[in-house]
């Protein structure tokens, strides 16, 4: 039998949930299942992170908020986080 390869797909947001919305609806319009999402999110609301896990909580799909204080700081977080063979910036 053989072992797909999984990726991981790192989508990173600064207060924009339209941009996120439209981010994770492409991820979740792709049919191959062999792959995890990880979402960092910064300076979301509270209403904006509740409704966003409530819209787009997957079982391969993970979301941590406020991770850090720069982007380059949650990129390298989610690298940390990451169980995938490839990685992909989204």
């Amino acid at each position: 039998m053989k072992t797909q390869k999984r990726l991981s797909i790192i989508t990173i947001g600064y207060n924009n949930f339209q941009e996120v919305s439209e981010t994770l609806n492409s991820i979740d319009g792709q049919d191959d299942y062999f792959y995890e999402n990880i979402v960092i999110l910064k300076s979301f609301s509270s209403e904006e992170k509740h409704k966003i896990n409530n819209l787009y909580a997957k079982s391969n799909r993970k979301f941590y908020f406020d991770i850090d204080n720069s982007i380059f700081n949650a990129m390298n977080k989610a690298i940390e986080l990451s169980t995938g063979n490839f990685i992909y910036f989204l």
